[in-house]
Order: structure tokens, then sequence, then C-alpha cells
């Protein structure tokens, strides 16, 4: 990764797991990192300056309104968006409610679309932006109880691919990085539980 010295940087999904290691990249390469979550992010010792923890509901238009407006009367506009957040409650396809689908994808997709669309405007002012999705390999494979999950990352991919066609002629880049089954909190009974299985995906 390039150095970040004087872009900020947003991070959804920040206040653990992958998007926790994500935000602790950003910063060790320069940028400054406003973490995002609807849990609290707890700010190490010595980051105060550079990483900036706000709380939000993504999937809420009126609460990411306010954010992006607070965050540009600080100076904070982010240069680089890493759409993180995600939630996967694994469940047979047959068992799905309607209401936990649209959940899914309101965290995976419609927040990501928020997020986009607030950010988007100023990064396409600057002809510098950059727009990262963070996908999963499910996306190619499928995977079984997570069917709700798995449509959600093909959504986000074919998001970031038309993004990358309309902004890319103004110096906005968009892309999906789509990491394999990675230990987390969320991911943790599976690594303890079925290690042949966690082997077998990575």
């Amino acid at each position: 990764m390039a150095e970040l010295s004087g872009k900020v940087a947003l991070v959804s999904g920040a206040a653990g797991g992958i998007g926790q290691a994500i935000c602790s990249s950003l910063l060790a390469r320069g940028a400054t990192v406003v973490a995002v979550d609807r849990q609290p992010v707890v700010v190490a010792d010595g980051l105060a300056g550079r990483l900036h923890p706000e709380t939000c509901d993504i999937t809420d238009e009126a609460w990411v309104g306010r954010l992006f407006q607070g965050l540009a009367g600080r100076g904070l506009s982010p240069d680089i968006l890493v759409c993180n957040a995600g939630i996967y409650p694994p469940a047979p396809f047959a068992e799905i409610k309607l209401a936990d689908w649209r959940q899914v994808f309101a965290v995976n997709v419609e927040g990501t679309f928020l997020l986009c669309q607030a950010a988007l405007p100023t990064m396409r002012q600057r002809s510098w932006g950059r727009v990262i999705g963070i996908g999963s390999n499910t996306q190619q494979m499928g995977w079984p109880m997570l069917s709700h999950y798995v449509a959600s990352k093909c959504a986000l991919s074919g998001l970031m691919r038309t993004l990358a066609i309309e902004y890319g002629g103004d110096g906005v880049t968009a892309n999906v990085v789509c990491p394999t089954l990675t230990r987390t909190p969320g991911t943790a009974a599976l690594f303890d539980h079925a290690p042949d299985m966690v082997q077998a995906v990575i």
C-alpha cells in the first residue's frame, strides 16, 4: 500500500475483526482514519489525533447524512472509503424470513450504497478517490446456510463494477477485495469446532 499521509480513510464495521485490522493497516501507512461502527470503537494510546471513532447505523440515510456533514465540517471528508460492514446470520434457505433477508441486504448492500453516495461527490471534486468493497470468496463458490449473505456480496460486487465504470474517468477507482474465511469474533466458533471445514475453504 502506498504512503497515505494526508489522506482520510473511512472504514465501516471498524469495531473488530477485519475492520479493525484494516484500520490498523491504514494508520500504519500514515492515513487519518474515521472508524465507523454501530458499536463503540476503542482508540489506542497515541492514536487520538489520527483515529476518529464515529457511531453510525449505516442503514439509516439521515444518520449517514449527519455523519458526513459533521466530517466535512472537521475537514475529514474521506479520500478512501472501505465498505467493510457486513452481517452473516446462518440459516437454511427455507427458514430465512423476508425480514432477515432484508436486514442482511440493508447492512451489506444498502449501507454501502449510502456511504458511496455520500463520499463520491467530494472524491469527484478532488479528482482522486478510492472505494473498496469487502466482498467474500463465497460469491464465487456459494455457501450453504448463507444464501442471503452470498447474494448480498454478489450485489456488492456488481455495484463496485458499475461505480468503477461511472467514476473511473474522474480519478476515482472502485474495487472489491474478497478475503477467504478469516478468524474473527463472528467466525471463531467455526474455527474452533470445524477445523477441517475451515482448512478446506482456505
